[in-house]
This record gives C-alpha cells, sequence and structure tokens, in this order.
C-alpha cells in the first residue's frame, strides 16, 4: 500500500473536512494487519513407546510409519519417543529447553520440537534467525556419516518461532534448508511455542528410505533470546562441542529408523 508521507503538503493539516476523512480511509486500509495469535496446549498422551529409547547425545530411534498431520494438535505423535534437551532439563521451570521427537511414514520425515520460552523474541534480527528464538533440525542423508562439509544430501532445517504468526509461506532458514521441500506448522503455548515439521523422504537433494536400523546424520539445536540477541544455545548431539553443526555434519549423532511392531 503506497502513501505520502503525510497528506496535505508536507503539514499536518488538510485542506478541507472532506481530504481528511479520505485520508483517515488511506491510513486505516495501509495499516500493519494485526495477528492474532492463539495459544494451544500441547497434550500428547500416554502410550506405550514405538521404539527404544536412544543413547542421548549420540542416537536417536525414529518409529516409522506413524501417521502425523502438521495440524499444531500434537495428539498423533503419542508413542514416539521424546527427548528433552538439556537433558535433566525441568520442562515445568521455565528456564530455556525444547523437547524433541521424530518419525516417518512412506512418504515424509517429521519433527516435533517443544520449546520453553516465557518471553519470545521474534522477528527482530533480519534473517539472523539463529540470533533469536528458533529451533533448528540437521540431517545428513548422503549416506557418509563423517562427512565434513556441507553438500546436497545435507541440511541445517532452521524454525524461528516467527513462524508461530502462521505466515502465508513458512519461514525456513538455515544452510541449504530451502533445499529440501520442508513444510511447518507452529503455534503458541503456555510454556512458549511448538513445531511441526515435515520433509519429504524423496526430493532434488536426497532419496531416504526407512528400513530396519537404517540410520542418517541427525542433530538439535535451541537459539534462545531472553531479551534481544541470543544469550543461549541448547545442543543435542554429544560430538558437537564447539556449535559447529553448521558447518560440520560429521559432529551430528544418528536417527534411526526402528519399525513399529506388525510393520
Amino acid at each position: 500500500c503506497e502513501a505520502p508521507l503525510f497528506p496535505y503538503g508536507y503539514g499536518l493539516s488538510y485542506a478541507s473536512n472532506a481530504a481528511s476523512v479520505e485520508w483517515l480511509a488511506l491510513a486505516q486500509e495501509c495499516a500493519p494487519v494485526r495477528v492474532e495469535v492463539q495459544t494451544v496446549t500441547v497434550n500428547i498422551p500416554n502410550a506405550d513407546l514405538l521404539a527404544p529409547v536412544g543413547d542421548y547425545g549420540y542416537s536417536y530411534y525414529a518409529p516409522f510409519p506413524v501417521q502425523i498431520t502438521l495440524d499444531g494438535q500434537f495428539e498423533d505423535w503419542a508413542g514416539v519417543p521424546l527427548v528433552n534437551v538439556p537433558q535433566d532439563s525441568d520442562l515445568a521451570a521455565g528456564e530455556a529447553a525444547v523437547s524433541f521427537a521424530a518419525a516417518a511414514d512412506a512418504t515424509h520425515l517429521y519433527f516435533y520440537g517443544n520449546v520453553i520460552d516465557d518471553n519470545i523474541i521474534s522477528g527482530e534480527h533480519g534473517e539472523n534467525y539463529w540470533n533469536e528464538d528458533s529451533v533448528e533440525f540437521y540431517v545428513n542423508a548422503t549416506g557418509n556419516l563423517d562427512l565434513a562439509s556441507y553438500t546436497d544430501g545435507v541440511a541445517q532445517i532452521t524454525i524461528p518461532a516467527l513462524n508461530i504468526t502462521n505466515p502465508a509461506t513458512p519461514v525456513i532458514a538455515g544452510v541449504r534448508g530451502a533445499t529440501i521441500g520442508a513444510q511447518v506448522k507452529a503455534v503458541q503455548t503456555p510454556t512458549g511455542w511448538a513445531v511441526e515439521i515435515s520433509v519429504p523422504l524423496e526430493n532434488a537433494v536426497w532419496s531416504i528410505a526407512p528400513a530396519q536400523d537404517i540410520a542418517i546424520g541427525f542433530q538439535v539445536h535451541l537459539n534462545a533470546a531472553s531479551s534481544q540477541n541470543r544469550d543461549r544455545k541448547l545442543i543435542w548431539s554429544a560430538a558437537d562441542v564447539a556449535d559447529s553443526s553448521y558447518q560440520n555434519p560429521s559432529v551430528f549423532g544418528q536417527l534411526i529408523f526402528h519399525a513399529v511392531s506388525g510393520e
């Protein structure tokens, strides 16, 4: 919406009442749209685990096939192993933390993140989403888990809290994050925000075929800003001791596919 900075010349008065009414209408039309954000309570029902609990910081067992819908409701994550970062975090304490999970069906890999955040900082750093509240999932689907640099088949999927406003185009950043065809659903929660992500198993840069005990590189980070800039960084993989996952996939842990009983 284009409009002059001031309505009547460079002053703040009007030539006529009619002009002032016309300008008021234009000002209302051009005003920023207020986005109403609904708060959703995360409620994942208790259920028997669909996969073993992995070795914290090293392995995560992702069950398949599991039917997941990106709807911001989360009940379909029942039975999928949840991992807290930090490992000993008290999610009720209000300190920065993330609980994550992963699963797959016949066509997509899914990620879940429930972020504890008592003051969401979002949309204040341009495209530098790492410097404000955001969660990052990393995938290395090249088959080479010792790979030490990024290439096709490796992606850092950065999801900023900005997505809780449900933008028409989801905001997905990170190294090669835009190459994998990911979709996002994020919601605000009473304790912070939560996100579901779907990633095609087949896309232009990788072909992932879930099978029992097949492993891919995997990592989870949380960027947390308590007032303005990021002031806390949480990392799941034990091998990433210097926040180097955005450069070096060899410091990822592993996501190991686990076939659901009866499949």
